[in-house]
């Protein structure tokens, strides 16, 4: 295949070539702050933890937990009330 410089192709014809990053299905970064005898401790259990390979799989799981138990929460506010 003939190698594709942008000077071949009129303006606007280039990007039916490009791909198109649907960027809604990104994940999104996070920073936060924790005391760094909280981390180095947290460090150590994940290095042990067959489950758990990284902090962002061990506060993914630990998000998707916390949302199904406001969710479950706040169903039974509805049935109640």
């Amino acid at each position: 295949m003939k190698y594709l410089c942008p000077r071949d192709f009129r303006r606007g014809e280039m990007e039916e070539y490009m791909i198109k990053e649907d960027k809604s299905k990104r994940t999104q970064q996070i920073q936060f702050r924790m005391d760094p005898d909280k981390f180095k401790e947290l460090k150590a259990l994940i290095i042990y933890d067959d489950e758990t390979h990284s902090m962002a799989d061990l506060f993914n799981k630990a998000a998707d937990e916390y949302i199904e138990k406001r969710n479950k929460e706040i169903k039974g506010d509805k049935e109640n009330g």
